[in-house]
C-alpha cells in the first residue's frame, strides 16, 4: 500500500488519487456497480413470506426423550404442547434404573377447552394398566410404581390448562416407622 494524492490517502487499488475505484472504470459505472452491490447485500436476507416451522423445527429440548417412558403416556393430552422456555427433562439412564421426568405442557391456543379435572380423570383410567397405583382417593394426581412416585398437576394459567409431570424416587421411610406392622413409606410433603 502506498500513500499518494492530496492529504496522503492510502491507495487500495490503482485508481486516481487514492480512490477505491479501480483504474479504467468511470465514476458513474463505479457508483452504479456499488449501488447494485449494496442493494443486493441489504436485501439478500429478505425472503418472501415467513413460513410456519415444520414439525422437525418445533421446540425439542435436548434432554427430552419421552419414548423412554412408555409407562407415562403423553397421548391422553392431545391438544397440548410443551411450554416453550421451560426446562423439560425426560431421561432414563443405566438401563432404566435411574429415570427423571419433569415435563410441563400447556393447552394449545384454539384447542377445545379441557379442564384440569378432566385431564386427571383421563390419567386415572390410563395409568393403572401401565402398573401405576393411585395413592388414595384424596391423593388425586399422585401415583406410585415400584420405587417411583409420579405427580401430575393440572391447573389454569392465562386462561389455558397446564399440566406438570414430576417423577421422583419414592422416599424411604425412617427405620422406626418400618418396624411397625403394616407400615408404609410416608407421603412426600406438599409443595
Amino acid at each position: 500500500m502506498t500513500l499518494s494524492g492530496r492529504g496522503a490517502l492510502p491507495r487500495c487499488w490503482p485508481g486516481p488519487r487514492g480512490s477505491l475505484r479501480p483504474s479504467g472504470l468511470s465514476a458513474a459505472s463505479f457508483t452504479a456497480t456499488m449501488s447494485v452491490l449494496a442493494a443486493v447485500l441489504a436485501l439478500g436476507g429478505c425472503g418472501g413470506e415467513e413460513r410456519a416451522p415444520s414439525p422437525s423445527q418445533l421446540y425439542h429440548p435436548p434432554a427430552f426423550h419421552p419414548e423412554h417412558f412408555p409407562d407415562i403416556p403423553l397421548f391422553p393430552v392431545a391438544g397440548y404442547q410443551l411450554i416453550p422456555g421451560e426446562d423439560q427433562l425426560a431421561v432414563s439412564l443405566a438401563g432404566g434404573s435411574v429415570r427423571r421426568f419433569e415435563v410441563s405442557m400447556i393447552e394449545r391456543q384454539g384447542a377445545r377447552p379441557d379442564p384440569g379435572s378432566a385431564v386427571l380423570a383421563r390419567y386415572d383410567s390410563e395409568l393403572p394398566p401401565l402398573g401405576w397405583e393411585r395413592m388414595g382417593e384424596l391423593a388425586r394426581g399422585h401415583w406410585r410404581k415400584g420405587p417411583e412416585d409420579l405427580f401430575i398437576e393440572a391447573g389454569r394459567s392465562g386462561g389455558l390448562t397446564t399440566i406438570r409431570f414430576h417423577l421422583r424416587p419414592t422416599p424411604a421411610a425412617p427405620a422406626s416407622q418400618l418396624d411397625a406392622p403394616g407400615a408404609t413409606a410416608p407421603e412426600p410433603p406438599a409443595r
